[in-house]
């Protein structure tokens, strides 16, 4: 009797441990979905199944956003959509915390100092502005982010088309 007691409860820990991660996912996958439908280039897909995720980039990953193919792009754009995900994850989820071994942090740091040439102090200043723009972006459009994440917690995978009809545009 004991035992199946200590391991219903083992089985609602591993539940609310998932549901956690869904959550910090969809919150992250959001960040970027919306800020590249507001700000541009626009979603394809964004997705927080796991086995979508890998039938789209062959990788192991919990979330992707997929974007519409554009030209060049405004630097703060560029830099903005890549933190999107991060700073909606922090602000809504993870009460500010953020690990170190995000892709999206290693893909600033290559934008910062491989495409923008940024060391040192520059490189942190910039940083600084970048998570500020961010967490402007995400402040403002809170109510848009949390729409499309509960949308995403629901339904798993939305399209560009659906994410406008979540964020009624």
């Amino acid at each position: 009797m004991e035992m199946s007691r200590w391991k219903k409860e083992q089985e609602r820990k591993e539940r609310a441990k998932q549901y956690q991660l869904s959550k910090q996912t969809a919150f992250h996958e959001a960040g970027h979905a919306v800020f590249a439908t507001l700000k541009g280039p626009g979603v394809e897909i964004v997705t927080i199944d796991p086995e979508r995720v890998h039938e789209l980039t062959g990788q192991r990953c919990p979330g992707y956003t997929q974007y519409k193919q554009s030209g060049p792009a405004e630097a703060d754009n560029v830099l903005g959509l890549t933190v999107a995900g991060l700073t909606a994850e922090a602000l809504f989820v993870t009460d500010g915390v953020v690990s170190s071994q995000e892709d999206d942090l290693k893909r600033l740091n290559d934008l910062l100092e491989n495409q923008m040439g940024l060391r040192g102090e520059a490189k942190d200043r910039e940083m600084l502005r970048i998570r500020f723009l961010s967490q402007q972006f995400a402040a403002e459009n809170r109510v848009a982010i949390r729409t499309v994440a509960k949308a995403l917690m629901e339904r798993r995978t939305l399209t560009g088309e659906e994410i406008n009809q979540v964020l009624n545009r």
